[in-house]
């Protein structure tokens, strides 16, 4: 565990990296990429939160700082092309995807300083938890707007392999 703490801005830096170049490239949209990796980010942010004891102060603060992450997550997501390339769809980042991760990134890092002014502790605003955060809800709408044109969602057969697997054990 001591090894995880000491790594983890490494091992975020090159998570989100693989995540970037895959999105410029294009990349078919899934559920494992728009939800794992949030999930993943929020799980170890959220471990090390609960580590440090947060206080109501802490709290607040990271409700509202994680609101302006998904809503900087959604608005990235509006910016990304939704493509079919042989017979499946794909997400790409544009420029405009960019702007506002590096907007979301200046606006995290402003905010960061007035929280701990006001009380919060620094150690309760993990960046991890703050990028998963943006993440999850950039994938969420993402998937929501790829559902509105039709794609095939990737969970659509999950209630049946589900079903199948349970059936198979019993």
């Amino acid at each position: 565990m001591d090894m995880l703490l000491r790594f983890w801005p490494l091992l975020v830096i090159a998570l989100l990296t693989v995540v970037v170049v895959r999105r410029v490239r294009g990349e078919p949209l899934d559920l494992k990429d728009a939800a794992v990796t949030p999930l993943v980010l929020l799980a170890i942010g959220t471990n090390m939160i609960i580590g440090i004891g947060p206080t109501s102060i802490d709290l607040a603060w990271l409700a509202g700082l994680s609101a302006v992450s998904l809503a900087f997550g959604a608005a990235r997501s509006a910016t990304i092309v939704i493509e079919r390339r042989a017979d499946q769809f794909v997400q790409r980042y544009r420029w405009t995807t960019f702007a506002l991760l590096v907007a979301s990134l200046v606006v995290g890092a402003a905010l960061g300083p007035v929280a701990q002014h006001f009380g919060m502790h620094e150690a309760a605003r993990p960046l991890t938890f703050t990028i998963g955060i943006g993440l999850a809800g950039e994938g969420a709408v993402t998937l929501v707007r790829a559902a509105r044109r039709g794609i095939e969602m990737p969970w659509k057969d999950l209630g049946q392999q589900l079903q199948q697997r349970l059936a198979d054990r019993g």
